[in-house]
């Protein structure tokens, strides 16, 4: 070994590097200018030769292997630094040369590391992470992370065959980033971080910013500059949700086009990539089944289509596992620890700690991520109900009361609210909307408010109640027909979505043709019937992709009426667009009420939940006229016989399991007239009817007196005659005992002048 070169040997420091513990390997691997010359140092541990060629001189200089780590040194006489090659033979007998990574110190711009520090940052995805660079005109990947208590970072992945030893990382004591730009890699899609806890252990962790396939920002020819969404609350908002299995069909654009959809939203775009090597997939990565360009080109697709995009985004939590963002970098950085998701149980996960500024730039460029670079037009955030709760999936002793003494996050509150100022500074208006199932207030309402400023929020009460009664056989939903009804309560509380979505209540169920309570060739009658009912119920409307299939035509005919007839939309978050009609007939299970748009035009819905046709059904009908069946086109005109409370009704046919809407139109002048002339006539028939009836109940009135009268006659003559006989039976009876009676006299006379005579 050359003596020069081991005496300027900083031992300890090198001892940092061989053994993996140093924090800042720049300050000795590289080149520096010392007294001596310029010293070059190299660690690679799988090198036997190392040598160095300098720019402008036509000789190569053998490394000394300082240290049987694979430590090498070499003096280049001269009082000034040098541009170099290193050319290393491995342990495989593999030749490479490159650019030494440690001839370059921090490429990171101040003011990009100052917004990223306090929280300002909106698109930190552009200088974190791995993103290729140019620096004094050589090409290379920059990899900058973020983990200000770890004892050492190093960057891995296929390019220096996951060795942790090498690709050492430096930190910026300022930012707590480590950082290390890679000159001549390309392919950066494949790599993670081995970091060295305070504590000794050593992990790997996936990057917060893996793009992956992506090398941002690339050159993606868009042409969707016409496309200007409409995002007004008073108009139709139908979603369809895709995920990537539906996204690398080829005809999707084309099927939700057919279907009458206006926007989409896209679900589980990112996934894990390595599970084996720990490369999970942040915020920013696209699914390698479709890719990032192949991404673009489809919501440039949809957009010249006229279809809205909507991006999923999950800002609240982090999964566990091999690469998660938990206890990062040995302390919780990321994370405000372990909880539990209502809608994901079985999901291990801790909740991003929103008192973290850099996790603010972080989700902040999130959103600008998506909306930049994707040209998103709206993004929904998940799991928002755990942004706001301290104590969200929590149990006693896993949290602490705020400031004020309750439970509300209110670095995640603000963080919210700060998202909304983020939408509202983009070029075009960007839809907000919260997958929310707690009972905050306000969540759809305007900051300035003291809302959270969201656009719109589902709806999963609505669906879990209506679920429950749906997972219940037909001949049973009476006993839970309440259900129907009971979201009405809270209905203009905020603008909602109602969702048939593969997230949320009911999903892990299966699908609605899965679940229905009926054997197998009645399914689809009841998925029709479950999505006629949201599509007629006030609320903006998401339907997953595979809900529709085996329904194509039934979709598409809801979406027609849906985005054809303004009652149906209009007025979905004002209660002057909507009227219970009936909403009592248990026993039956048929919900009925109308809808109405700004101008008062009506249309009425009628849902049978049960598979019984109702003929001749009676229904109350708000105002009296003509209504007609959209399904059949058959026209009812109503009567002003009294149902449901209201003065007038119709009676019509309700198919089993169906929701049937009726368009109204008021009766014409002449109608009205005619119905006027005609009801006249029936009263006048009536009154002749009465009329009529009336002397005739005088009629037979009289008849009975007279056949009663003569009942009576005949009944005294009757009398009389046997009275007379009796009279004259009794005057020959008294004339007898008159006779008798004069001839017991006459006896007893002559009896008593015999004894007389005797002289008695």
């Amino acid at each position: 070994m050359n003596g020069k070169v081991y005496n300027l040997m900083n031992w300890p420091e090198i001892e940092g590097i061989t053994y993996c513990e140093s924090d800042k390997p720049g300050e000795l691997l590289g080149g520096h200018l010392v007294k001596e010359g310029f010293l070059i140092q190299i660690f690679r541990p799988d090198a036997v030769d190392v040598k160095v060629s300098v720019s402008g001189v036509n000789r190569k200089y053998t490394c000394d292997k300082v240290d049987e780590a694979g430590y090498f040194a070499v003096l280049i006489p001269g009082k000034k630094k040098v541009e170099y090659t290193v050319r290393v033979e491995d342990v495989k007998g593999r030749s490479t040369e490159y650019i030494d990574p440690y001839c370059f110190g921090t490429t990171l711009k101040k003011e990009d590391i100052r917004k990223f520090l306090s929280g300002a940052s909106e698109d930190s995805y552009k200088f974190m992470g791995a993103r290729q660079i140019e620096v004094n005109g050589i090409s290379g990947v920059r990899f900058a992370v973020y983990a200000p208590n770890a004892r050492r970072v190093s960057v891995v992945g296929t390019f220096n065959d996951w060795d942790g030893r090498s690709f050492q990382m430096n930190r910026n004591d300022e930012s707590g980033i480590f950082e290390l730009f890679i000159p001549g890699l390309e392919d950066a899609s494949d790599y993670c971080y081995e970091i060295k806890l305070s504590n000794g252990q050593i992990v790997r962790k996936a990057d917060p910013y893996y793009i992956g396939d992506n090398d941002l920002i690339c050159d993606f020819i868009w042409n969707d500059e016409e496309w200007n969404p409409d995002t007004d609350k008073d108009k139709p908002l139908a979603i369809c949700e895709l995920g990537i299995d539906e996204l690398i069909s080829d005809d999707i654009v084309r099927s939700v086009k057919n279907m009458g959809f206006n926007y989409i939203e896209l679900s589980g775009l990112t996934s894990t990539i390595d599970k084996e090597n720990g490369i999970a997939a942040g915020n920013f990565c696209v699914d390698r089944k479709l890719g990032s360009d192949r991404l673009k080109g489809i919501i440039n697709e949809f957009h010249n289509q006229g279809i809205g995009v909507i991006v999923d985004c999950n800002m609240a939590y982090m999964e566990e596992g091999l690469g998660s963002f938990i206890y990062y970098d040995g302390t919780h950085l990321l994370d405000s620890g372990s909880s539990s998701l209502s809608n994901h149980p079985d999901v291990k996960c801790a909740l991003y700690n929103f008192d973290c500024k850099e996790v603010r730039s972080y989700l902040n460029s999130t959103a600008v991520y998506w909306i930049k670079e994707f040209h998103a037009d709206g993004l929904r955030l998940k799991e928002v109900a755990s942004m706001l709760y301290l104590d969200y999936g929590r149990n006693p002793g896993e949290w602490s009361f705020n400031m004020y003494g309750s439970k509300e996050n209110l670095a995640g509150v603000e963080f919210i609210k700060g998202l909304r100022k983020i939408a509202d500074k983009q070029d075009k208006k960007v839809l907000l909307i919260a997958e929310e199932s707690s009972i905050w207030d306000m969540v759809t309402g305007e900051i300035k408010r003291e809302g959270l400023g969201f656009d719109y929020k589902w709806n999963d009460g609505w669906k879990k109640d209506f679920m429950d009664f749906y997972y219940t056989d037909p001949l049973f939903r009476k006993g839970k027909y309440d259900k129907l009804s009971h979201s009405m309560l809270y209905q203009y509380s905020e603008d909602f979505i109602l969702e048939f979505s593969r997230d949320g209540y009911g999903w892990e169920k299966g699908l609605l043709r899965d679940t229905a309570p009926v054997p197998e060739d009645k399914k689809m009658c009841h998925v029709k019937n479950a999505l006629a009912y949201m599509y007629a119920y006030p609320g903006k409307k998401l339907v997953n992709f595979r809900e529709c299939e085996g329904v194509e035509d039934y979709v598409t005919w809801l979406n027609g009426i849906y985005s054809g007839n303004e009652p149906l939309y209009q007025l979905d978050n004002k209660a002057e667009g909507f009227g219970w009609i009936n909403d009592s007939a248990a026993v039956e299970t048929i919900l009925s009420f109308y809808r109405k748009s700004a101008d008062g035009t009506m249309i009425m819905a009628i849902a049978n939940f049960t598979p019984v046709d109702r003929k001749g059904y009676v229904l109350g009908v708000p105002q009296a006229g003509k209504y007609t069946d959209m399904t059949t086109a058959k026209t009812y005109k109503s009567t002003d016989q009294e149902s449901d409370g209201f003065d007038d009704s119709i009676k019509a046919d309700l198919p089993g399991l169906s929701v049937s809407f009726f368009t109204f139109e008021p009766f014409t002048e002449i109608e009205i007239e005619e119905n006027a002339i005609m009801k006249e006539a029936k009263i006048a028939l009536e009154e002749a009817k009465k009329k009529a009836l009336d002397a005739k109940i005088i009629e037979t009135e009289a008849k009975e007196t007279a056949r009663a009268a003569a009942e009576a006659r005949d009944i005294a003559q009757k009398a009389a005659k046997e009275a007379a006989k009796a009279s004259e039976y009794a005057t020959k009876q008294a004339e007898a005992a008159k006779l008798k009676c004069q001839q017991i006299e006459a006896e007893a006379k002559k009896k008593l002048a015999a004894l007389r005579g005797k002289g008695i």
